[in-house]
């Protein structure tokens, strides 16, 4: 979990309907991003449910990912932030949090791409925007994002939308990047950004773009109500083309 991860969360919070109950898959507060990883003040007035394997700070209810304690279609908000990566079998953990979404529910899942191992207990995988496609194709109204450059995004994130949930209009995604822009910034200081600035002049963007560019993001929305075809917002153009 990052900043960045932390306002897409209040931003997903802000511009949709959420109800209650919330469940925070990998909800365990690590030592030291308490303030990052408890979403509960990001769901005033919800009961906020955080799921993990182990029991620690943060855990309401210990379970697998791969096997949700739940039944079909019971929850109404899923959150699992930065949590894919460390689940074995993530495509399992996949097809159960679809498989108790609710049918009007909504869902944000994120997981790294660049990004360096870090055990909680085990760190098995990266993911793409391309593996969040593939990996949750079957939800018709899906919106897939990415944190970083388009070539090296340090994450990934998708936000399902339950099946019989009304699907985004073109002025909501309108209203969610404008968000983005305002409430996701990872920080990175001055005199680092300087020096980073001054390095890429000198021998190319590339090797610095994971601190440079780690503000931008770009969006692909499936399923938007009225368009027969994908839309794309990125942080650099907000305002949707009408």
């Amino acid at each position: 979990m990052n900043h960045f991860l932390h306002g897409l969360v209040k931003t997903v919070a802000q511009t949709w309907q959420c109800q209650s109950p919330v469940l925070d898959i990998g909800g365990f507060l690590v030592q030291g991003q308490e303030s990052l990883c408890d979403l509960r003040p990001l769901f005033p007035g919800k009961e906020v449910l955080g799921l993990d394997f182990r029991q620690g700070p943060g855990v309401d209810v210990k379970g697998d990912a791969q096997a949700l304690p739940f039944a079909n279609g019971s929850i109404p908000t899923l959150v699992s932030m930065s949590c894919l990566e460390h689940v074995a079998q993530f495509w399992k953990a996949a097809s159960e949090m679809e498989r108790v979404l609710s049918p009007k529910g909504i869902a944000l899942i994120s997981a790294p791409f660049y990004f360096h191992i870090h055990n909680y207990p085990s760190d098995y995988w990266r993911f793409s925007p391309q593996a969040f496609e593939l990996l949750f194709g079957k939800t018709t109204t899906r919106i897939v994002g990415w944190q970083g450059s388009t070539k090296r995004p340090l994450n990934s994130w998708v936000i399902l939308f339950g099946k019989d949930r009304e699907p985004p209009k073109k002025t909501d995604l309108s209203h969610f990047a404008k968000a983005l822009n305002l409430n996701c910034s990872e920080p990175i200081g001055w005199v680092r950004r300087g020096v980073f600035e001054v390095l890429a002049l000198a021998i190319g963007r590339r090797v610095f773009s994971p601190w440079l560019d780690r503000n931008r993001w770009e969006l692909r929305a499936h399923g938007v109500a009225g368009e027969s075809a994908f839309v794309e917002v990125s942080s650099k153009s907000p305002h949707l083309i009408q």
